[in-house]
């Protein structure tokens, strides 16, 4: 059996072949945390920092632990950092990744447009350059909500084979 898998432009293909190679060894234990496992209703620019801060951070000879997760949020919050929010594009357009929480939280979750789309986890709206993300941009700028954002360009993004936001 084959399995193919592809990797983002600018990916490790060595580590990620490694990597694979570890995770079907049983002679090797490997432990995965995702954004989701930070917290429900965690922003995801928040769980990223916190996973990241956990992996930098944690003591190895308790590992890494709900517990462990729950500490390193709680410093990134107390840190006031601000909202990073990554541009997806391709040559032809472009989409602000947003929690879905947040756009209800912002009441403009029935504001968005049919021309933003929504991950298949249902978490995260990818909102159209053209209006819906400025409308979001719009409400943390009058709310006084620092952000940034990070591009991230593509030949062939992988937004546009989502669902349409609905």
């Amino acid at each position: 059996m084959m399995l193919t898998i592809e990797l983002p432009e600018g990916a490790d293909a060595e580590a990620a072949r490694e990597g694979a190679k570890r995770a079907i060894n049983p002679d090797w234990l490997a432990e995965y945390w995702h954004v989701s496992d930070v917290g429900e209703g965690v922003p995801i620019a928040q769980a990223r920092a916190a996973l990241a801060l956990a992996k930098q951070s944690h003591d190895a000879n308790i590992g890494i632990t709900n517990n462990v997760l729950a500490g390193a949020l709680a410093t990134v919050r107390a840190r006031r950092v601000p909202d990073t929010y990554i541009f997806f594009s391709d040559p032809g357009h472009g989409w602000l990744e947003v929690d879905v929480a947040e756009l209800h939280r912002l009441n403009l979750h029935d504001k968005i447009s049919r021309y933003s789309y929504l991950h298949a986890d249902k978490l995260r709206a990818y909102l159209e350059e053209d209006r819906d993300m400025a409308i979001f941009l719009d409400e943390k700028d009058r709310r006084g909500e620092k952000f940034e954002l990070l591009d991230m360009h593509d030949h062939d993004s992988k937004v546009r084979k989502m669902e349409a936001w609905k």
